[in-house]
This record gives C-alpha cells, structure tokens and sequence, in this order.
C-alpha cells in the first residue's frame, strides 16, 4: 500500500513540474488575451504566485536587492527549477546556489550567504514540533560514550560566513539601525538557527559548537567528537544544558 501512494505522489510530482516546465516555456503576450493564450494567462500566474512565495521565503534578500533584481533571478530560478509540488513553501532551495554563481553574487557576494540564513530560517519555520525524550540521557550512564549519538532537531540549521549575517537580519528587521558596526570578519562566523516557544532565533556561536553540531548530524559518536574538541572552547556540559533549552536535541540513541 505505500509503495503504491509513493509511486502515485511521485507521478503527481512529475506531472506538476512538466506542466510548470510547458507553461514556463510559453510565449507571453502583451496586451488583451485572445482564446488560445491559456499557457500565457497560466505562466502570468505562475510568476505572480511564485514572486509573492519567493518573497515570503527570502524577505531579506528582495529587500537587499530590489524588486528588479529579485524578479530576474525568480524568472531564472523558475526557468532553472520549476516547483515539483503542489506546496510553494517547498520550493526555492536552489535559490542560495543560483545567486552565489550569478552576476548578482558576483556584484554582491554577501546576498549568497543571507539567502542561505533566509532558508534556515524559513525551513525552521516549516518544520515539525521537536520533543527531547528526558529518557534517553540515561543512556549516558548505560553506555561508554563512543556508543552515544545524539539526534539534532530538524529545525535546526547551521550557516558560516565573513559576513554578519545576523547583524544583517537585525539592519533588516529596524533599517533606521546604524550600519557602522556591520564589518567583515577574517574567517567565516558560524550561526545557529532554531526554533523555540514558537519563534525563529538566529545567534552566533564558537568554530568548536559548530563542529559538534555537524558531527552530531552526520551520526558520529559523542566520544569521537569530545576527543577532537579538546581546549576551554567546548564545554559539553554547558553545551547539553543549552541544546536542551533551545530545544536543539530531540533524543540521544545507541550507536
């Protein structure tokens, strides 16, 4: 029965883009319709509802380049990737890549980072609630600790770049903030972005917190990671007590 409900959404799916990628492909017309332009009223449609998708995906990013610009990388996007679904929220992931190697990300090569930081926090937004299971730290007492994963929440998400990007969100969210303080940094900033009491969060944090967290997702064991974090950098401790609060975890398993 599930093969079967995964093969039909599969073949909905690939209905769904061919019949973007058709209406995409369509000439549009100026001017007054005439019977026959249904693929033009179509894909006038589908730009105005994937601009106004786009733009509550990527807000920091239309406000930072303008509606032109972010028009001409929708059309691009569009053309490049037409949504395979029938959910708009899901669409747009390729936006970050498309602008790093785009004339945009040449002239403004921060836009590329930020709209990462817009995705993280859109999918944050977008996922499910997270529930740490209390139960499962006794495992710590069970088990050695090479044994010991630890499972991150699917609304977590991690970014680094040179430049602030937080800072850039806060100069978003109050544009009559002063820009004096917004600089380059000589290597990449780590940011964590989490959902908590129903709310996106978006803090920097240290090179070794970002290198746990990696470890942790890629399913490398809690012994593995605190033999290569050694130094007054990481503090375990402090880190489990603030991953519980931020609600970063959802359970700790057995390797």
């Amino acid at each position: 029965m599930n093969t079967t409900v995964n093969d039909d959404a599969r073949a909905l799916a690939w209905q769904q883009s061919r019949f973007a990628a058709r209406v995409l492909a369509a000439p549009l017309r100026s001017g007054s319709l005439r019977y026959g332009d249904g693929f033009s009223v179509y894909r006038r449609n589908l730009h105005a509802v994937a601009e106004a998708a786009l733009g509550v995906t990527y807000p920091t990013v239309r406000w930072m380049l303008g509606q032109a610009k972010f028009r001409a990388l929708l059309t691009e996007l569009l053309a490049l990737y037409p949504p395979a679904k029938g959910d708009w929220g899901e669409w747009g992931a390729e936006l970050p890549a498309l602008v790093q190697h785009s004339r945009v990300g040449e002239e403004h090569p921060f836009v590329g980072p930020v709209a990462t930081l817009d995705w993280l926090r859109h999918r944050a937004n977008r996922a499910g609630d997270n529930h740490f299971d209390a139960r499962s730290l006794a495992l710590l007492d069970q088990h050695p600790v090479d044994r010991v994963g630890i499972g991150i929440a699917r609304h977590v998400g991690l970014v680094r770049s040179v430049y602030p990007l937080v800072d850039i969100l806060k100069w978003h969210a109050d544009p009559s903030a002063s820009g004096a303080a917004l600089h380059v940094s000589e290597s990449p900033r780590p940011v964590l972005v989490f959902r908590r009491d129903f709310r996106i969060h978006q803090v920097y944090i240290s090179q070794a917190d970002y290198a746990f967290i990696q470890g942790l997702r890629a399913g490398r064991s809690l012994g593995t990671l605190l033999d290569t974090l050694t130094g007054p950098e990481f503090d375990f401790p402090r880190w489990m007590e603030q991953a519980i609060a931020r609600d970063l975890i959802n359970h700790l398993y057995i390797l």
